[in-house]
């Protein structure tokens, strides 16, 4: 009996083992695997042992151009030239249409100044945002106005100084202007606005310090992570899904929770770009946070995404041009797989 139940459990193993493979994908730069593919190739999606690997060489694209991946199974990808987009208010410029103001000063782009009509925040100066003469008023054409003060009426982050975000109740348009990481553990708040929450960790709607109780790798048949949060002196208990890793192809692993030491040190270090580095830049670049700190977040917020990435790939990944990319890449794949 212990013999057939030796075998059954083999089975199962093997199975499961085989279904896993086929879920997460592997991202991995072709150098690091002593791979060249020819120019203007950037990318090569190929299939071995039923596992599906995307080989990246993003050195192959000239500065103005860009590679993003073609997703299907088999794929490869050329570069592209980036699409044409507009200056801000101090930025380079050889023309007027070469900024969102439309007015090129001495090779650097002008923003709007305050009180001229605008259509979008990226037309006015730094220290301006374009919206109406109040968020109660919506009838005055829209003009730049300088960023709110903390505690005023807002309907967007963009509204208010670079340091602060617009803290909305559910169901309202209209909001205050508070600090980023700021809100304590208790606050009433959507997913959307985490960055306002001190610990930067929303669950079911609350700002939460959250624990996690199983280990950081997902054993095999596990496909849930436990986690626990104290609220008003009484633990609730939690579960999130194992998830892919970039890296790994047959391993799961558990989203990381708020009370680990590093991402309370990020939580840390990004209050203090915040209060600190944010407040000269153009009211919508103040989430371009600097490389390092792209990737503290990809390391803690976005956790397993570059777990034990090598430092070409984890560089490609923190890289501003291709976070957004990277964000759905997983997230399509899984689509692709329940379709089929």
């Amino acid at each position: 009996m212990d013999k057939y139940l030796s075998i059954i459990l083999l089975i199962i193993v093997y199975l499961f083992k085989s279904v896993i493979s086929n879920i997460c994908p592997i991202f991995q730069c072709a150098e690091s695997r002593n791979i060249n593919l020819p120019i203007p190739q950037c990318a090569w999606s190929h299939n071995i042992s039923s596992i599906q690997v995307y080989d990246i060489q993003e050195k192959n694209c000239r500065t103005n151009e860009e590679c993003k991946i073609d997703l299907r199974p088999n794929q490869n990808t050329t570069c592209q030239v980036k699409p044409a987009i507009k200056g801000l208010d101090k930025d380079l410029c050889e023309n007027n249409v070469d900024c969102y103001s439309n007015i090129c000063n001495n090779n650097f782009c002008v923003g709007k100044f305050e009180n001229v009509l605008c259509n979008q925040h990226h037309e006015c100066a730094t220290g301006l945002f374009c919206g109406y003469e109040s968020p109660q008023n919506t009838t005055i054409p829209k003009k730049c106005h300088k960023q709110y003060v903390i505690n005023s009426n807002c309907t967007e982050d963009y509204d208010c100084q670079n340091h602060m975000g617009c803290f909305k109740a559910s169901n309202t348009t209209i909001g205050k202007c508070v600090k980023y990481l700021s809100l304590p553990v208790g606050t009433s708040i959507t997913n959307e606005q985490a960055s306002l929450c001190i610990t930067h960790y929303v669950y079911n709607n609350k700002c939460v310090r959250s624990v996690l109780k199983s280990n950081d790798k997902c054993l095999l048949g596990q496909t849930d992570c436990k986690y626990s949060y104290e609220l008003n002196g009484k633990e609730e208990d939690f579960i999130l899904k194992c998830q892919c890793a970039d890296t790994y192809s047959d391993t799961l692993f558990c989203p990381m929770g708020s009370s680990n030491y590093l991402f309370e040190s990020y939580i840390a270090q990004l209050r203090t770009y915040y209060s600190e580095r944010v407040s000269a830049k153009h009211t919508t670049k103040r989430n371009d946070l600097e490389y390092e700190l792209r990737v503290l977040d990809f390391k803690t917020v976005q956790y397993p995404k570059i777990r034990d990435a090598d430092d070409c790939y984890t560089k490609f990944v923190a890289s501003g041009t291709m976070i957004k990319f990277l964000y759905f890449a997983v997230a399509l794949y899984f689509f692709i797989i329940f379709i089929n």
